[in-house]
């Protein structure tokens, strides 16, 4: 489990208290989680004046919040100026040595004042830990571990080190696994293929996905026995697919390749399908983030 939490909280607000449910849910006896706020100024840390009228609010806020937190969870608040969410938050994140953050709900594509899914994308091309984003209302949900984790497998090493830091979780909670492994016929420049095209022969559709139940038995045998695990292979969208299935689970958790915003531009992101889709929360894990340790509490 994850040893040092950091929620990004704007202060006692629903969205922040979201985030603190999904913090809370995440964390073990042996978790620190460190709510944090951070104030923005062109001049970043360095503007007193500005740190004078702002900061001492934010702080009141932000311990607010955290009289919230469930007993026995250990937290602290941290206050900090900096040119942008994102720089404040990456500077935190490598000073404290954090293997998890947790922001609020990422809302749906038309909600204007959901930054969970655009904060989450952005740091992920660089990020040192795990991102997870809570969906809205996930505070008013009895407080508990995720029993149900749906984690997205492509055979990769994004998805190995998602699925060891799913399985940690689930043994925490004493949860189980559901890998799901989403096989995209990779034609797509139109959506209709052409006549006499290899995608619309069954037999080359059928060897796809006998290669995907290969690879995510594959997952399954990762597991060795720790948590009960189940493997299911789909036809689709793997973003689509994955915020679809997300509705069965109480977390989900993948990989990401750390690509730049013009590659998910031209490619899409299956990261940024499920932030923005799912209602579930989700957990995505950086290419390169260590994964957490177990911890025995």
């Amino acid at each position: 489990m994850f040893r040092k939490i950091v929620l990004a909280a704007r202060g006692d607000d629903a969205h922040s208290r979201d985030g603190l449910a999904l913090a809370a849910s995440l964390a073990s006896e042996a978790t620190e989680l460190v709510i944090a706020g951070i104030w923005i100024s062109p001049l970043g840390a360095g503007d007193a004046l500005y740190a004078n009228a702002v900061e001492g609010q934010l702080e009141r806020e932000l311990e607010r919040l955290r009289a919230a937190a469930p007993n026995g969870l250990f937290t602290r608040v941290h206050v900090a100026g900096s040119t942008s969410p994102a720089r404040g938050l990456h500077h935190l994140l490598e000073h404290e040595h954090a293997d998890l953050l947790v922001l609020g709900p990422a809302g749906r594509d038309d909600d204007a004042h959901a930054a969970g899914p655009d904060l989450a994308l952005g740091l992920l091309h660089d990020c040192p830990c795990a991102v997870a984003v809570a969906p809205n209302g996930h505070c008013a949900l009895p407080p508990r571990a995720p029993a149900r984790i749906l984690v997205g497998w492509d055979g990769s090493q994004e998805a190995a080190q998602a699925l060891e830091a799913a399985v940690q979780i689930a043994e925490h909670g004493a949860g189980e696994i559901r890998i799901v492994d989403v096989v995209e016929h990779p034609f797509t420049v139109t959506t209709m293929p052409w006549a006499g095209a290899a995608e619309t022969d069954p037999g080359w559709i059928r060897e796809l996905v006998d290669a995907a139940e290969r690879s995510a038995h594959d997952g399954a045998r990762r597991v060795g026995g720790r948590v009960p695990v189940s493997v299911e292979v789909v036809q689709g969208s793997p973003g689509e697919e994955l915020a679809r299935l997300a509705a069965e689970a109480d977390l989900v958790v993948t990989g990401s390749r750390r690509f730049g915003s013009l590659r998910r531009l031209v490619l899409g992101s299956t990261s940024a399908l499920v932030l923005r889709r799912a209602s579930t929360p989700v957990l995505v894990l950086p290419r390169g983030a260590m994964v957490p340790e177990a911890v025995h509490s």
